[in-house]
């Protein structure tokens, strides 16, 4: 009898649930080729989000990367961005990238790392051409997120492809 519940203890501690981890990139794009610059907003959970991440190349970073904690570690002290040049047929692009913080209390609402999602400002000739968050809340499950942000060289506007909370958590 001890000898089976000792099996039923392993088979339930090997079972025992475990926090799933979710990972989340922006990947720049400047395609000569093509007279287009995108930025992909990606994610992956667990196995198939540590394989993102592992093969993110030079052109793609975690948001959640792109913050300083303070020596507390409780709250946020610095975001830092990324900036970009691409040059299209029509003249340069300028495009930011960042961190979208929701909470700077790492332990608040909507502060932990998982939380952090990220934005694009896309400028030309010092005209804004897009800015955009990829998230809009941290709870809010009825806002589509933003997958990518595209731009041909001449266009007026950035096009915009979204995805639903759903489609985007899966």
């Amino acid at each position: 009898m001890i000898k089976f519940a000792q099996f039923i203890f392993l088979i339930a501690l090997s079972k025992t649930a475990h926090a799933d981890s979710f990972y989340k990139l922006i990947r720049y794009n400047c395609d000569r080729q093509n007279d287009r610059v995108t930025v992909s907003y990606l994610d992956a959970y667990n196995d198939r989000g540590e394989d993102l991440v592992e093969n993110k190349g030079k052109d793609a970073w975690e948001p959640s990367k792109l913050i300083d904690i303070d020596a507390s570690g409780e709250r946020i002290a610095k975001l830092r961005v990324i900036k970009k040049r691409c040059h299209l047929s029509d003249g340069v692009y300028n495009v930011t990238m960042g961190p979208k913080v929701f909470s700077g209390n790492i332990n608040g609402r909507c502060g932990n790392i998982m939380s952090i999602a990220a934005w694009i400002k896309i400028t030309k000739a010092g005209r804004f051409i897009a800015r955009r968050e990829f998230e809009d809340d941290c709870v809010d499950n009825g806002s589509p997120i933003i997958v990518e942000v595209s731009l041909t060289a001449r266009a007026k506007e950035a096009i915009l492809k979204q995805a639903s909370h759903d489609e985007f958590f899966r």
